[in-house]
């Protein structure tokens, strides 16, 4: 079934529909249905459902996450497909199948969607996969940001019912750290050069470049931001009279973006808001807009932080090495989270990440030093943001 979406009426929900349907059904009977992203992650209404209802007196069996522009051009709406087994209790030590569709043959085109013309996806992939697991009870090899059979993960919190929390994420390659750090220095320091706050007086020899001729040895393990750093919310730009044009004796106000080049929204004179600021090289998250949630950035200059990001401060001194690693790392689960599903609050809290860590599990700050000092970029953005440069 695929229940309409979005109607005004409170009594016409869409999980309505769904109550109203598995009602219909014999005991053991299994319903497909559509839902809007929405009816799996909110709270209110949607999260009473989902635990006071739907997993009180059903079982859910499987989860499938769509690509968010499935029913473009008729609706915009992300949807998920959940299979339930109806009038069976939900166990919570039983396996749900949670696959995560972002490639279904179809791409964008002159305002309508049309077929890549290639036999492999995302869906086609799933299809046997998923028939196999509810008919067989066969569950599939896990692969990241794909597919997993495991558990509701999210039991006590808000009980999100979407693959994206429930799936693993790939292992980190050191390569692509590096490289990835790379890119992010190359940005912090366009940035400065372009905006006229590079001190190139201070740069008249090239930085010592290291050979790098092992890979660092690092032990791996798990550990949620709000382990390792607290968290700030950004302000509303409603608070502060916004300038286009930069002026002396003004800080930038930072927003949500993919690239260190679009930081700016705008100039606030500092001597109003001194309490706001935030000195260079402190590490902010997008934390809304479609397009840019969840990448995060070592800023490039002092600044005040708009409500759609959130600084993260350390809890402990870390190097900016650590901090780039950080920054990378939550960037690379920006999978998980949509226009629908934003890493606001607590879900970025609890975010958990893949990071060096030490014996006792704390995090292993000293892990990247050595190899961020390979990079001939690092020694130019160490010097730069111990100056605590602003415009």
């Amino acid at each position: 079934m695929n229940p309409p979406f979005a109607l005004k009426d409170k009594g016409e929900q869409e999980h309505k529909f769904v109550n109203q349907a598995l009602a219909q059904m014999q005991e053991g009977g299994l319903l497909f249905a559509i839902l809007p992203y929405s009816e799996l992650v909110q709270d209110g209404d949607a999260l009473l459902w989902r635990r006071e209802e739907l997993l009180v007196h059903n079982t859910l069996v499987a989860v499938v996450s769509f690509p968010e522009d499935l029913f473009y051009p008729v609706a915009g709406k992300h949807t998920c497909g959940i299979v339930v087994k109806r009038g069976i209790p939900h166990d919570y030590t039983e396996n749900v199948l949670w696959v995560q569709v972002l490639d279904d043959g179809y791409i964008k085109r002159k305002k309508k969607r049309v077929s890549k013309n290639t036999e492999e996806n995302d869906l086609t992939r799933a299809v046997g996969l998923i028939t196999d697991f509810i008919h067989e009870g066969i569950a599939p090899r896990s692969v990241p940001r794909f597919i997993k059979a495991s558990p509701i993960a999210d039991q006590d919190g808000d009980l999100e019912l979407v693959p994206g929390v429930n799936l693993d994420n790939r292992d980190h390659s050191l390569t692509d750290i590096k490289s990835q750090m790379q890119g992010h220095l190359r940005g912090l320091i366009s940035f400065a050069v372009r905006n006229g706050c590079f001190p190139y007086s201070l740069f008249s020899a090239q930085p010592k470049k290291i050979s790098l001729k092992t890979a660092p040895t690092i032990r791996w393990g798990s550990l949620r931001v709000k382990d390792m750093f607290d968290m700030d919310n950004g302000y509303p730009a409603s608070l502060f009279k916004l300038l286009q044009d930069r002026r002396p004796g003004y800080v930038a106000l930072f927003r949500p973006t993919s690239d260190a080049h679009h930081l700016v929204a705008g100039w606030i004179k500092e001597e109003e808001h001194k309490d706001k600021v935030y000195k260079a090289g402190s590490l902010m998250v997008s934390t809304d807009g479609e397009g840019s949630h969840t990448y995060a950035h070592i800023t490039p200059t002092n600044f005040i932080p708009n409500s759609n990001t959130a600084v993260l401060r350390p809890k402990q001194p870390m190097p900016l090495s650590f901090q780039l690693f950080a920054s990378i790392a939550i960037t690379n689960e920006r999978w998980r989270y949509s226009y629908g599903r934003k890493p606001k609050g607590d879900r970025l809290r609890n975010l958990l990440l893949r990071v060096p860590v030490l014996k006792d599990g704390k995090p292993d700050v000293e892990a990247f030093e050595v190899m961020a000092a390979s990079i001939s970029e690092y020694e130019y953005a160490t010097a730069y943001l111990k100056l605590s440069p602003t415009f």
